[in-house]
């Protein structure tokens, strides 16, 4: 299959639980975090000691750890766009892990 025939696979983001009207438990998949999640305008910088430590975990186990972001959603925006409240590390990691 050549990279023009390629065709996106539609998110897998899951719903596991509805804790409240506007709190849920969803499940993401690497890929989805890449795609779907920004860091949150007024989170702290980035500490890329702390994204290499947590890269190294991923990169020794290659096994996905059951981390957890918070992040909010705007329904009423047409976006898919997830922003991470808390995460931030995590999700940098995760993406240069996907991109090694």
């Amino acid at each position: 299959m050549s990279d023009d025939e390629y065709e996106e696979p539609p998110h897998t983001i899951t719903e596991l639980d509805v804790i409240t009207q506007n709190i849920k438990l969803v499940k993401f998949s690497f890929r989805d975090i890449i795609r779907y999640m920004i860091p949150w305008t007024y989170n702290r910088s980035i500490n890329e000691e702390r994204v290499e430590e947590l890269y190294n975990t991923l990169s020794q186990t290659g096994l996905a750890p059951p981390w957890t972001f918070h992040v909010v959603h705007d329904s009423k925006n047409p976006s898919d766009m997830y922003y991470i409240i808390d995460g931030a590390h995590r999700a940098k990691a995760i993406y240069r892990y996907i991109e090694a």
